[in-house]
Formats: C-alpha cells, sequence, structure tokens
C-alpha cells in the first residue's frame, strides 16, 4: 500500500472531511492519530478503523491550546513511531463570524487561533520527527473563501489566507529536509450533514462549480493521501483546488 510505514497525524478527524480522511489514510497503510473535541466519536472512528484492519489512535484534542496540540504529537510518537504525515484539517465552522465593523475579537483570537496557530504548533512539534525520518509531508486543509471571500466572513477567510501563507513558507524553509508542504483550497464540499440534506442548499451549492456538483469528503480524502504519498515527491508549495472547478466558474 503507498503509505505503509508511515505514520499520520490528521486533526479535527472525527467528523466529515477530517473522518475521511483519516479512513483514507489508514485504508493506504499509514498508523493514524486522529483528533478532535468530541470522546465518543473520536472512539467511534478510531474503533471502526481498526475493525477495518488499519492501525489508529484517538487523542481528545482542543487545537486552541498549545500544550494539547503538542500533546498529540507526543502520544503519536509514544504509540507509533514519529509523524510522516501531518493534516491541519481542525476548523471553527460554529462561529459567528462578520465584516470588521461586526466580528468580535473574541471570534477573531479563536479563528487564528485553531485555523493558523494550531497549524504552527503542529508542524513545529512534527517537524524534528520527519527530519529523523529523512522526510515528511504537510498538508494544510484550507478553503476557497482564503482566494474568493464572500461578505461577512471576516475572521473565517482572513485565518485561512494566512494558513495559504503558512503552507508556503513551511515549503520554503524545509525543502532541504525534503518536508513538503501543500494547501487544499476546498469548494463546496458535501461533509455537514444539517447542511447538505437540506435541499435549496444543496441545489445553490451545484451552481458553484463547473462540474454542477458538490465535492464529497472521500475526493478530498484522495487528494490528501496523494500529496502524503510520495508519488507527489515533487510537490511542495502547492495550493491545489479541490473545487469542481469554483475558482474558474468565478471568473465567468
Amino acid at each position: 500500500m503507498r503509505l505503509d510505514g508511515q505514520v499520520a497525524v490528521v486533526s479535527g478527524a472525527t467528523r466529515g472531511i477530517g473522518e475521511a480522511i483519516a479512513r483514507r489514510l489508514a485504508r493506504d497503510g499509514a498508523s493514524v492519530v486522529l483528533t478532535g473535541r468530541s470522546e465518543d466519536a473520536g472512539r467511534r472512528v478510531e474503533s471502526e478503523i481498526i475493525a477495518d484492519g488499519g492501525r489508529a489512535l484517538f487523542v481528545k484534542a482542543d487545537h486552541s491550546q498549545r500544550d494539547q496540540v503538542e500533546a498529540v504529537v507526543e502520544h503519536a510518537a509514544s504509540a507509533f513511531g514519529g509523524p510522516s504525515t501531518l493534516v491541519n484539517n481542525a476548523a471553527r465552522q460554529d462561529l459567528s463570524d462578520g465584516t470588521a465593523l461586526t466580528v468580535g475579537d473574541e471570534v477573531i483570537g479563536e479563528m487564528m487561533r485553531v485555523h493558523l496557530q494550531a497549524a504552527i504548533w503542529a508542524a513545529r512539534a512534527v517537524i524534528p520527527h520527519m527530519q529523523r525520518r529523512g522526510g515528511g509531508s504537510i498538508v494544510n486543509i484550507s478553503s476557497i473563501g482564503s482566494v474568493f471571500p464572500r461578505p461577512g466572513f471576516l475572521a473565517y477567510a482572513t485565518s485561512k489566507g494566512a494558513l495559504n501563507s503558512l503552507t508556503l513558507q513551511l515549503a520554503v524553509d524545509h525543502a532541504r529536509a525534503n518536508i513538503r508542504a501543500n494547501a487544499l483550497i476546498l469548494g463546496r464540499i458535501a461533509a455537514i450533514p444539517e447542511l447538505y440534506e437540506d435541499a435549496a442548499f444543496r441545489e445553490s451549492s451545484r451552481s458553484l462549480s463547473l462540474l454542477g456538483r458538490v465535492g464529497e469528503p472521500w475526493e478530498v480524502a484522495a487528494a490528501c493521501a496523494f500529496l502524503a504519498s510520495e508519488e507527489a515527491g515533487f510537490i511542495t508549495g502547492a495550493l491545489l483546488p479541490v473545487d469542481g472547478g469554483a475558482m474558474l466558474r468565478r471568473n465567468e
């Protein structure tokens, strides 16, 4: 399998896109440490991966807390060995965003901690392990909103835009250690059932992409598994759209 012998840390992996990524990396042979704030959901994903023949460990973590992010990496190293893949997927989409005139400082701070600072903390913790392994792959999960922001999403768009810049900086700073850093720029993905089960929302989402449909979590997971693998060994500093052509649609 393409990821045999690899150890992956996937944040925000108790549902949706993160869960799909954790399952795909495990199916491709990686030992996966998955994180999230829900103990019940995390244990469910962990046990189902193991039941399917994979190797998995759930570590409960709040990614706005530096010590908890660092502890995840140490749990991974203790259970499976030093991580070779880091997927920064944890996100806050349950906060009340707004404009510069309406969004609260606490919302801006939380978005920046979870989307940007947590990714830095995690990278800082895994890079020494990757150096000892002779290389590794960091995949940051970003959003089309970082490139084409929607009205009223200042904190989200700004934090994801900063994550894009972090991706490029990590690629430049650690290429000599054979550590690659890339980001997936996601369009509308059917990851939140309560949204995508709504027919009107799903129909409006279809019109945003050239392909005329929303993406599925497994499609994001497939792109992530590729970037984690040696098949992507000459790809670093890429901001790869997984958006069904939505960014091109914006130019119509």
